[in-house]
């Protein structure tokens, strides 16, 4: 390392600090604290991924309000699915979380993404040297589709402008003299889903020069989502290669301690009968359907849920009800198996996977006689 790269390092990994917590200050919590209930927001219409079976369009209710037990759950959850040292190799290193609540952000969507949450975490920094820097936080939503859709929102170009305009405004007045950091560029990271339901990643490079200077500040954020749980993985590193086998490798861990977690705890405040009985209707349904009985199918819908099917398939069935589509879904329905569901007092989403098609969302409601699926 030469003399002039020593002391810019250094610079450079407390301006990455610097960067850390305005994100994580917008994105994180100190998982020692009580987590502030969210308020109840709007209904919002969301595009949810297609299958044979799968929801487009679909309108979440209304966010309840999160009583303490169900906080607390939640919280627990966010502290269990963090990063460790563990899932490092052996010759990185922590430290004490750097993010601050009251850092703040500029950015809409990473406030908002942070107050819909019913629980967050942070893990500790990660770090290996002077130029590389791992950060971690985790949401747990109160339900699938509120995590879906806060996924696609912190990894649109705008969040993304948004956020490298943050880093680089923290890193200004903070190089060495004589270092001057250029436009920042943005783009996405190709990054394995692994065990994840969807995976996102972002890239921002900011680029320094100067005298005898000429190289790249890397930033990648990637959300990891399974379930109701989203967890934002931030990399940091001085110079313009990211670790892409750890990096990939950290993500292959997250998706299955997340699995493991949200497959044993089905929902915050649900009991294990009502869970079972949801995971009934949706298990009965996919065999109706493979056995052929698409009246029986039917039966366990709700004229909402019958009449959305009938829309959703229009244009590629042509069946005028809901018997009509679903006999035509037969041969796609064996072997359906459910990867998550959440159950909140009345109502609950099931996400299923069919072979290779995409995931799908069902929504259920509590009905006389059961649970009805509802769209």
């Amino acid at each position: 390392m030469s003399a002039s790269r020593e002391p810019r390092n250094r610079a450079i990994r407390g301006s990455l600090v610097v960067g850390a917590a305005l994100w994580l200050g917008a994105c994180g919590g100190d998982s020692t604290k009580t987590v502030t209930a969210p308020a109840p927001v709007a209904s919002t219409s969301t595009t949810g991924a297609t299958g044979p079976t799968g929801v487009t369009g679909a309108t979440t209710q209304a966010k309840p309000a999160v009583d303490g037990a169900a906080k607390a759950a939640d919280l627990v959850l966010a502290q269990k699915g963090r990063l460790r040292l563990s899932d490092f190799p052996n010759t990185w290193t922590q430290a004490d979380p750097t993010n601050d609540e009251t850092a703040g952000s500029p950015c809409d969507t990473l406030r908002n993404a942070k107050k819909a949450t019913s629980g967050r975490a942070s893990a500790a920094d990660f770090g290996m040297g002077q130029d590389s820097l791992f950060e971690n936080t985790v949401y747990v939503y109160p339900d699938e589709i509120q995590a879906m859709k806060w996924t696609a929102a912190l990894g649109t170009p705008g969040t993304r402008k948004c956020l490298a305009k943050s880093v680089a405004d923290s890193l200004k007045g903070k190089l060495t003299k004589g270092a001057k950091l250029g436009d920042p560029s943005t783009g996405v990271a190709n990054v394995p889903r692994g065990d994840a339901d969807a995976v996102v990643a972002s890239r921002i490079d900011l680029p320094v020069g100067g005298t005898g200077l000429d190289s790249t500040i890397a930033v990648e954020y990637v959300e990891v989502r399974v379930g109701r749980v989203v967890s934002l993985i931030l990399a940091f590193q001085d110079g313009s290669t990211i670790d892409d086998d750890l990096r990939d490798r950290l993500v292959q861990s997250t998706s299955r301690r997340l699995r493991s977690l949200t497959n044993a705890t089905v929902s915050s405040g649900t009991s294990s009968s009502t869970a079972a009985d949801a995971r009934k209707t949706v298990t009965d349904y996919y065999a109706k359907i493979a056995a052929g009985d698409a009246s029986g199918a039917c039966a366990l819908m709700t004229d909402a849920g019958k009449a959305a099917t009938v829309r959703r398939m229009a244009a590629t069935f042509k069946g005028k009800t809901c018997e009509e589509d679903l006999a035509q879904l037969r041969p796609f329905a064996t072997g359906t198996r459910i990867t998550g569901l959440n159950v909140k007092g009345t109502r609950a989403t099931a996400r299923t996977q069919t072979g290779s098609n995409s995931p799908a969302v069902l929504n259920l409601v509590s009905a006389p006689g059961g649970w009805k699926i509802n769209g």
